[in-house]
């Protein structure tokens, strides 16, 4: 009778401990290239936005394909994530958007940023697939105002 409750407190305590490893495993995410942000989602995707020092030396890890919301924007400056520094890993999973930029006639402040990333200061984007995304550019410029410094990509806006 001993060896049986010895074997079932072994039982329980293992199976105990696993569980609190698998916790232990999903709230330890620290940034670290150990233990990255985890991005399962369009709200965990935007709030990097919202990282201190734009992300600088943080690292992002993509659990699952993603589907963000359409954007309307009505600025030169048209994306998701502002001044990224950080350690994007898309794990091979994809991201889909769409944007809608109409770029004001006035507005000639000289370069244009239109992608999911605004620009790219020191970080790093890796493995991310952009699925079925597409960006529709409308501006009310005259052909001969056309500037050679607007370009427009559709992962980063500017490097």
């Amino acid at each position: 009778m001993k060896k049986l409750l010895l074997m079932a407190t072994a039982l329980l305590f293992a199976c105990t401990a696993d569980l609190f490893a698998q916790k232990g495993g999903e709230t330890t995410q620290d940034g670290s290239q150990e233990h990255p942000f985890l991005i399962e989602n369009e709200d965990d995707f935007l709030a990097i936005a919202n990282a201190p020092n734009n992300g600088a030396g943080l690292y992002y890890k993509q659990t699952r394909d993603i589907t963000l919301t359409s954007k309307d924007v009505n600025s030169t400056d048209a994306y998701y994530i502002p001044n990224f520094k950080g350690i994007y890993d898309g794990n091979a999973k994809s991201i889909t958007y769409s944007m809608n930029v109409s770029l004001p006639a006035n507005d000639r402040s000289g370069y244009v940023y239109i992608g999911l990333f605004d620009t790219l200061y020191s970080g790093v984007i890796k493995n991310l697939i952009i699925r079925n995304s597409f960006i529709t550019i409308t501006t009310t410029k005259d052909a001969n105002t056309v500037d050679a410094q607007e370009w427009y990509t559709g992962l980063v806006g500017g490097l």
